[in-house]
């Protein structure tokens, strides 16, 4: 399945939760449901993002004083929870 064909059945079944939850008797579905998407389309369309692939970065844990005792830096501390043959 493409990402096309994805998007549209996502975008179908949410419709389809939003006609079981209003009455289509006393609304239009379809309208209220683009009425109700239509800033985070915008939002969307406009959105621009960039993402830098080439490094790895450690997370920002604050370590414990008996942490620091053992491994001196989050790094160590990382590198001593992977298994030792990936160095």
């Amino acid at each position: 399945m493409n990402k096309v064909t994805s998007s549209s059945s996502k975008i179908q079944m949410n419709c389809t939760l939003c006609s079981a939850i209003f009455d289509e008797t006393k609304w239009n579905v379809e309208v209220l449901f683009k009425r109700m998407c239509r800033h985070t389309v915008e939002i969307a369309e406009k959105a621009v993002a960039s993402f830098e692939t080439g490094r790895m970065y450690m997370p920002q844990y604050i370590m414990l004083p008996d942490e620091i005792t053992k491994y001196g830096t989050r790094h160590n501390m990382f590198c001593n929870f992977l298994p030792k043959d990936w160095f």
